[in-house]
């Protein structure tokens, strides 16, 4: 039957969804049951082949929701029923086990949520052995999925004592340290808490920058509730040094501030872009940077830039651009925003730059090109009319026409130029 296999066209599980549910009705539980094995066995390699934006799987979750229906009202008992949900979630790879968390939420009895620990604990104590930083991540997130419906099982069964050493346990196996973290801080243990981000940032290193990245959030929040501001410059230090831009560098002058070393902090900053030089004491662990990345070549005149912009400090802005168009280290993106900032003082170096990227963008001769190209041209227009040169504006129009006479879709974009009045 096409139902269980590639072959056919567009799947239909209008049949399979009938059945299921007139055996339903009939209260012949054990038969969906068999159906709803059948189809958890083979639902993973179905969809995998499918090519239909994912309706195959919206139609087998549908079924297996009324196969979970059976399982509630079948004579299993309910440790049963509850570890037949468990392992159809731990192996659900296309979210078509919803069914199996209503079960879930419907089953509260104590006695059968501190059986089915036991025997998540065992499951959990005979996977294989994964080394401290290793990268085994099929096997981390396999033990993660695993200890996670252990810890539910611990919360349903109220014993809430094993659930900080398992995850303290289990931080260091599977790099689970922000389910640690929050844990300890769910508990009000914000000491601990924050002693747990900080190892954690040690232990992941450079493997996991996510998890890092969270984990030093976790600590600023921290360090912030008991006024530690000077941790949280300290903090946002390290993540400058690995990730320097302007989002890093208004986190930590914001921090800066509330230790009333605004400048010297700025100037920290500043140095660091400008030589690649910085002392940093008391460090928790800056993962160390890859190296020949495009942010480890200094002067960093991208972020400069940024921070003369966000400053307003025009002269700066100009002053690093041109010093980047020297060394060749300027990216398309900076242009139009240097163009931008310096416009109205350095409106020659504007229309320049505005005339350099329009026309590289009309030699691609491409339709979508050509548009980008006339928004660069609106924009030396406006300075063109701004400074009074308006017949050198119908110069520099005439000379692209002519230039570009063969371009018949670039020459109909200009129209969209010449129609409009003069300012």
């Amino acid at each position: 039957d096409s139902h269980w296999s590639d072959e056919g066209n567009l799947a239909d599980f209008s049949r399979v969804q009938t059945t299921m549910s007139s055996l339903y009705e009939q209260e012949q539980y054990d038969a969906v049951i068999d159906i709803t094995k059948e189809l958890l066995r083979t639902v993973d390699s179905y969809i995998s082949t499918c090519d239909d934006d994912g309706d195959s799987a919206i139609q087998i979750s549908e079924c297996l929701e009324t196969g979970f229906r059976a399982v509630e009202k079948s004579t299993w008992t309910n440790e049963k029923k509850v570890l037949f949900a468990i392992d159809a979630g731990l192996n659900d790879e296309y979210d078509t086990c919803s069914g199996a968390y209503v079960l879930l939420d419907l089953i509260n009895d104590k006695p059968t949520w501190s059986k089915v620990a036991d025997e998540l604990l065992h499951r959990l104590n005979n996977l294989p052995i994964i080394n401290e930083g290793s990268d085994n991540f099929n096997l981390k997130y396999r033990r993660k999925h695993l200890s996670n419906f252990l810890i539910s099982a611990f919360e349903n069964s109220d014993r809430m004592e094993e659930i900080l050493p398992l995850c303290k346990r289990e931080a260091a196996i599977t790099d689970s340290w922000e389910r640690y973290v929050d844990i300890l801080i769910d508990a009000r243990k914000y000491v601990e808490a924050r002693k747990a981000a900080e190892e954690g940032i040690q232990q992941v290193g450079t493997r996991y920058p996510g998890i890092v990245n969270s984990l030093r959030e976790k600590v600023a929040t921290l360090a912030e509730r008991s006024g530690d501001y000077d941790s949280i410059v300290l903090l946002r230090q390290e993540e400058f040094l690995n990730y320097p831009s302007l989002k890093i560098y208004n986190k930590l002058i914001k921090a800066a501030v509330h230790t009333k070393n605004r400048k010297k902090t700025r100037d920290w900053a500043l140095k660091y872009l400008k030589t690649g030089e910085a002392d940093l004491e008391n460090a928790i662990a800056a993962p160390a940077k890859k190296k020949g990345h495009y942010f480890e070549r200094f002067p960093n005149y991208s972020v400069l830039i940024d921070i003369a912009e966000k400053e307003k400090d025009v002269k700066t802005v100009y002053s690093w651009y041109k010093k980047a168009v020297s060394d060749k280290e300027v990216f398309f993106n900076e242009y139009e925003q240097v163009a931008q900032a310096i416009a109205k003082e350095y409106p020659d170096e504007a229309l320049n730059i505005w005339r350099m990227l329009a026309e590289k963008q009309i030699a691609l001769t491409k339709p979508s090109a050509y548009e980008t190209a006339v928004r660069f041209l609106r924009h030396a227009r406006d300075i063109y009319q701004n400074t009074g040169k308006n017949n050198e504006w119908e110069s520099y129009l005439a000379q692209l026409r002519e230039t570009n006479k063969r371009k018949t879709r670039f020459i109909q974009s200009l129209l969209g130029l010449t129609n409009k009045k003069l300012i």
